[in-house]
């Protein structure tokens, strides 16, 4: 998985999560701080309360510190190289956001199916939603319908 995949795969799951994100965004320390700094973050969004980071790629040690003195300040902070398969790269993102991250092979309108993570209502806005690497048939809807749940 390269970087770009990486990416995509942080900007589907925020997506169906309905949260509104911010690519390349500058953070800057809290005012007051003694030491004022600022970095540039791939992913920036708040979720239920929380002021989240995702940084892609191997990172520096300067951009490294910078990012656990935002921690210590009360950010949540995800750190992917970017070499991560899809699973992996959505489990860490869910779990950093206290969604429990459900993969596996879930039913679709129509009766299809799709391997991936189930996202409940609760968190997606109200939608139950499946995201998956796999590719999308054409004119396939993934929402899943009233009823739809995981095959087992």
């Amino acid at each position: 998985m390269t970087e770009q995949d990486a990416a995509s795969v942080v900007d589907a799951v925020l997506n169906a999560l309905s949260v509104s994100w911010h690519k390349n965004r500058i953070v800057q320390s809290d005012a007051g701080a003694p030491n004022a700094f600022s970095i540039r973050v791939d992913r920036y969004f708040e979720y239920k309360g929380s002021r989240c980071i995702v940084s892609i790629g191997d990172s520096d040690p300067y951009s490294y510190t910078l990012l656990r003195i935002l921690e210590t300040a009360g950010y949540r902070v995800l750190r992917i190289s970017g070499r991560e398969e899809f699973r992996t790269v959505g489990e860490n993102l869910l779990s950093l956001l206290g969604v429990v991250p459900y993969f596996g092979r879930h039913a679709l309108q129509g009766g299809n199916e799709a391997t991936g993570f189930l996202i409940q209502q609760d968190d997606a806005g109200g939608r139950r939603v499946v995201v998956t690497g796999e590719p999308a048939e054409p004119g396939q809807k993934w929402v899943l319908a009233r009823g739809c749940g995981t095959l087992r």
